[in-house]
């Protein structure tokens, strides 16, 4: 049978610390099983970037399924929001460089410690640290590894 899924699987990610009681998606193990033609496994830091991945799934004409990690803090996170034009227009498809345009060092990152990164760098008041947040894991573009 040569039927395509576009199943889309919202997994919880359990490494922060919640207790037994709360099921841990093992990212890992998601991103061994990707090729080709595999799952694409994706890690969002914003509620718009959720917002476009499920439009995408419905809209794009082949179906593939998609694993998206979805830890419940950033659910009541205060720097995890999305602005109107994020929303209306999408964000872009690559990961793009949050400060440290001239830094030395550039830290890739996903998820939750994104905003962690962040919040260090402010209060050690560094400049020359860029960070950038992974969205997709998988496939991952190259083009996300670019300044803009």
């Amino acid at each position: 049978m040569n039927r395509l899924s576009g199943i889309t699987l919202l997994l919880p990610h359990g490494l922060e610390g919640q207790g037994p009681e709360h099921s841990s998606a093992r990212l890992e193990r998601f991103l061994q099983l990707c090729s080709e033609t595999h799952p694409g496994v994706c890690y969002p830091t914003t509620p718009a970037q959720i917002f476009h991945l499920f439009r995408r799934q419905v809209v794009r004409p082949w179906r593939k399924p998609l694993i998206v990690m979805t830890p419940k803090s950033l659910l009541r996170h205060k720097q995890a929001v999305s602005s109107l034009a994020t929303w209306r227009t999408g964000p872009s498809s690559a990961s793009s460089w949050t400060g440290g345009e001239e830094g030395v060092r550039a830290l890739l990152c996903t998820g939750k410690i994104y905003y962690d990164l962040i919040a260090a760098r402010e209060a050690k008041k560094r400049d020359d640290v860029a960070i950038v947040p992974l969205r997709a894991l998988y496939p991952l573009s190259t083009p996300c590894w670019r300044r803009r």
